[in-house]
């Protein structure tokens, strides 16, 4: 019977999205099913060739987004986006917005404040609110800035004045490279997946000889990363 507990759903009616929740949930909730259903290699859905690869950790995700906010990495995507234009003046739709955060709004306002740094207008604007709701929600919140766990400048690799051009061999580890070009079979591929940062101990793919690509938890903070065909 339908109305028995724990019986199937009707047909033709689904489940709640995460996104549609009615109250505030966890940032991690909010990503389930993004983080358990895609392939960071096809980037698809349901990839039935890798399947379920490790998954990195959200506090060090968040703590590289951070890092490529400061180093203006955003900004590089697109070079027709003038922030202080964007950021300027709130829309003026925008003056009859909601005073409070929807749910989904406050699922994902506390990344939003690590990523950016607390910046109120960037934050409104990346989950389309208002700088004035953001701002109070985080002070209800008690919402402050953390000083990092994992992307600190001793887990960096250190700034080196280059020699060399960016994707020139002579940048990467010369043992690492010696046993990337010496393979001759290789393990299937799959992305690292470590807090540390990439070295012999913790590194899939400085042990198998790969480079790390955009995939690894890492990514392109990694001193194994692929830097490209020169």
């Amino acid at each position: 019977h339908d109305d028995v507990k724990g019986s199937p759903r009707k047909r033709g009616t689904s489940s709640k999205k995460n996104s549609e929740t009615a109250i505030p949930t966890s940032y991690e909730n909010v990503m389930d099913s993004y983080r358990n259903l895609l392939c960071r290699r096809c980037f698809t859905y349901d990839c039935n060739l890798h399947g379920n690869l490790p998954k990195p950790n959200l506090e060090l995700l968040g703590e590289l987004a951070v890092l490529k906010e400061k180093e203006g990495h955003w900004e590089e995507l697109d070079k027709d986006i003038d922030l202080a234009k964007v950021l300027g003046k709130e829309p003026m739709d925008m003056t009859d917005a909601p005073a409070e955060l929807t749910p989904i709004q406050k699922s994902i306002c506390e990344r939003a404040f690590l990523i950016f740094q607390g910046d109120t207008k960037k934050i409104a604007k990346a989950i389309g609110s208002t700088s004035m709701a953001v701002a109070t929600y985080a002070k209800e919140k008690g919402m402050e800035l953390r000083p990092p766990h994992f992307v600190t400048p001793a887990k960096l690799p250190k700034k080196k004045k280059e020699k060399h051009d960016f994707k020139s061999m002579k940048n990467y580890n010369v043992k690492w490279l010696n046993r990337i070009t010496s393979m001759e079979i290789h393990p299937a591929f799959i992305p690292c997946d470590h807090d540390e940062p990439c070295n012999d101990e913790t590194c899939s793919c400085v042990k198998n000889g790969f480079f790390c690509t955009k995939h690894c938890g890492w990514g392109c903070k990694s001193s194994n990363f692929f830097r490209g065909c020169a």
